[in-house]
């Protein structure tokens, strides 16, 4: 139990220094506040004493005095605790911000293989999900502040009891309970009935503390399903048209209602067995610990060892004595589950990344005359027992134009993710001008590459930003670039042109459509203007029309540089100098389109042919 008890604050004062380091001035605000909340209750039990005795004993001559210095005294003390709370709130609430700030950097700067992995996506989850909802870090603050005040508490109202109980009685004929005058005796049955609150507290804590965690984990689970519904289903415009031409709106809402019924059933639940029953339990032992002790002052009073008034401040004393033990109690039960909760934001943070980035920096070299190599390389997926690629040799000569084609399967993105270093291969390796690509500084060696991916994303931001990625753009680029992909009439009609925020996040944003956001796809390709171009399937999303213009002017890009294209339709490889067909993983076919042609036995024939009757048809 104390090894545990230790362990639990030695991670939250671990926890601790990470929020120093963010701002190291709350450790001096916090102590301030926790000294003054735990002797601001006292003030209040003075004030009572002094009157009560003043009315009952009619002794008025320093009474007015009293009382209105006490009231300034608490008045006073009452507003530097708001004051000292509201700056301790401000700086939780900034900490708070740097916590969830640390989670989408983590998001953004992981290997993006990790990215792709259940595991990290599950850990990302429960982070935000801690933070968020379950205090993160910076909870630990207010409840060290709460600890300090019950300790300040405790100790004060300690040495009151021990100078009640050592208070001589006016009245010495008590008889037979003249046993319960003796000081020591009266001391050790009031404190007995205190360690028995203590003991009887903590056995209730650690019972319900088991509950507890294992409610939070199922917590998790339930909001997880929740949240999906809600930040997913209901708020994505994309699922918005599927629901409403397969009419699964009645199926969907009665999803949804089993799922918010569970929920509902499963929070009664948890709210019954380790909230309920606890407090229940700790009103019924504080109830008999006070009611002893209160007995015991009565009789303190009825030997005249003490007034009436200082009874008064006695009960109080005892009573914030019990409640300080109890909430150090709750509060150390609250600080070992956040402890526990919080290793779900450490694992997050710690995940290593994995993938080596060397000090060697690419050097501009004449003519873009890049050669990427593939040594004997294989690549498989992380729990999946056959490899997406497999034995890949190939040099990429980037002085030229590639294609890329296959059936679906066959790993040509996945050949795309290895060339550009988002994945790493299994086995083998890969060169850029005969040094192995690690060797490279990662950003360096992603920066010879502008990327459109198959599953490209844009973002709610203004279309300049979009095509930039730059909060700064160059305005005569952009144009440049929505030129390109023939976007200029439409965007020029906008009323704030390029600076028109994407979708409908914005009262002023715009939708277009599926074709026009896959040009602005390509057109950010061409802004960032790097040596190597590379197209998973551009124009899937385009009308023949569109798709004619966009190949005619990729023509005069590739022209400019180096190029890859991927693609379902065969005929948008005609103007590559060099095509690899790619079946289950491996090389099957390499040359120009007039050369595979003329192999009618091979894969690229077949799927060309099959396009054509169709295009025929």
């Amino acid at each position: 139990m104390r090894s545990n008890f230790l362990l639990s604050h030695k991670k939250a004062l671990k926890s601790l220094k990470k929020v120093l380091k963010i701002d190291k001035q709350i450790i001096y605000t916090s102590i301030f506040e926790s000294f003054l909340t735990g002797i601001y209750p006292y003030l209040s039990l003075f004030l009572v004493n002094i009157v009560i005795d003043s009315l009952i004993y009619k002794k008025f001559d320093n009474l007015p005095k009293n009382v209105i210095f006490l009231l300034l005294l608490i008045y006073l003390t009452g507003i530097l605790i708001d004051f000292l709370k509201s700056i301790n709130d401000y700086k939780t609430k900034n900490i708070h911000k740097k916590f969830i700030y640390m989670i989408s950097e983590k998001s953004m700067t992981i290997d993006y293989e990790e990215m792709e992995k259940g595991d990290f996506l599950q850990k990302l989850s429960d982070a935000r999900y801690v933070i968020e909802h379950l205090g993160g870090y910076d909870i630990f603050i207010n409840y060290y502040i709460s600890i300090l005040s019950k300790i300040v508490v405790i100790i004060s109202s300690f040495f009151m009891i021990i100078k009640m109980c050592f208070t001589k009685s006016i009245n010495h004929d008590i008889g037979r309970f003249s046993i319960i005058s003796n000081s020591y005796i009266l001391l050790s049955i009031i404190l007995s009935f205190m360690l028995l609150n203590i003991f009887l507290s903590r056995l209730i804590s650690k019972k319900s503390k088991m509950r507890t965690a294992e409610g939070y984990q199922n917590k998790m689970k339930v909001e997880r399903r929740l949240n999906y519904y809600v930040d997913k289903v209901f708020s994505n415009v994309n699922f918005g048209k599927d629901i409403r031409i397969f009419q699964m709106q009645d199926y969907i809402l009665s999803l949804y209602e089993d799922t918010l019924n569970a929920s509902i059933s499963f929070y009664n639940k948890f709210y019954h067995e380790t909230i309920k029953n606890k407090e229940s339990l700790n009103k019924i032992i504080m109830f008999i610990a006070q009611l002893s002790a209160y007995t015991l002052i009565i009789f303190k009073v009825y030997f005249k060892s003490i007034s009436i008034g200082t009874m008064s401040r006695y009960i109080g004393v005892l009573y914030m004595f019990n409640n300080s033990i109890n909430e150090l109690i709750d509060i150390n039960q609250k600080i070992s589950l956040q402890s526990s909760f919080i290793e779900v934001f450490d694992e997050l943070l710690n995940l290593p990344n994995k993938k080596e980035s060397g000090n060697r920096k690419i050097s501009s070299i004449k003519n873009n005359r890049y050669i990427i190599e593939f040594h004997n390389v294989s690549y498989r997926y992380e729990n999946s027992k056959d490899f997406a690629l497999k034995n890949i040799s190939y040099s990429f000569r980037f002085n030229s134009k590639f294609g890329i084609v296959g059936k679906n399967g066959s790993g040509k993105t996945t050949l795309i993710k290895l060339l550009t270093r988002l994945y790493d291969p299994t086995d083998g390796y890969i060169t850029l001008n005969g040094i192995d690509i690690r060797q490279f500084k990662y950003e360096d060696y992603l920066s010879l590459f502008s990327i459109v991916f198959q599953d490209y994303q844009l973002f709610a931001f203004p279309i300049s930003v979009n095509i930039s990625a730059n909060l700064h753009p160059n305005i005569e680029k952009v144009r440049f670039a929505i030129s390109e992909v023939g976007m200029s009439d439409k965007v020029d009609k906008l009323a704030n042109k390029e600076n028109t925020s994407l979708f409908k996040m914005e009262k002023d944003g715009i939708n277009f459509s599926a074709g026009e956001l896959q040009k602005l796809a390509i057109a950010r390709a061409i802004y960032k203007d790097s040596p190597i171009a590379i197209f998973d399937e551009p124009t899937a999303a385009l009308d023949p029309e569109s798709e004619y213009e966009i190949f005619k002017n990729m023509s005069q890009l590739i022209n400019r540089r180096a190029g890859v294209f991927i693609s379902h339709r065969m005929g948008s490889c005609r103007f590559c100098d060099n095509i690899l067909v790619l079946d289950k993983g491996r090389i099957v076919q390499i040359g120009s389109h007039e050369e595979l042609l003329k192999d009618r036995s091979k894969l690229y024939y077949k799927l060309y042919s099959t396009q054509a009757n169709h295009y025929i048809e």
